[in-house]
């Protein structure tokens, strides 16, 4: 069960798609930061909000469930997504 609504999650992958757009490398710990703002500011209930972690993020991006990530740009050798996802153990 994911942590994000529909719509946060939406954002999120919108957020992957335009960093790589730009040419940046996005790294797990933007992917996690993301998150956790969204996270926050979609909290209206009791206590602390949830929160994502890196496990989080990466079993987020393992999810068959989700849209393709950005992938390879005509453009650029390599998307800075897949390299780094490419460094990262899962």
């Amino acid at each position: 069960m994911s942590k994000l609504t529909e719509a946060q999650e939406g954002a999120l992958y919108d957020y992957i798609a335009r960093l790589d757009e730009l040419g940046v490398c996005v790294r797990l710990s933007m992917i996690v930061s993301c998150a956790n703002y969204l996270l926050q500011r979609g909290h209206d209930g009791p206590g602390p909000p949830p929160s994502a972690d890196s496990r989080w993020a990466k079993n987020w991006l393992k999810r068959p469930d989700k849209p393709p990530l950005p992938t390879l740009q005509p453009s650029r050798p390599q998307s800075p997504v897949a390299i780094a996802l490419s460094d990262t153990d899962f």
